[in-house]
């Protein structure tokens, strides 16, 4: 259980940080233009 929970914890860690990498990336191409 304990494993579960942790591999879950990493794969949302890792949907959160891509979700702000490309909402960086959408916001400095939409300043940049």
């Amino acid at each position: 259980m304990t494993v579960q929970n942790s591999l879950m914890g990493r794969i949302a860690l890792a949907e959160i940080w891509f979700h702000h990498k490309w909402v960086a990336l959408g916001s400095a191409l939409i300043s940049s233009l």
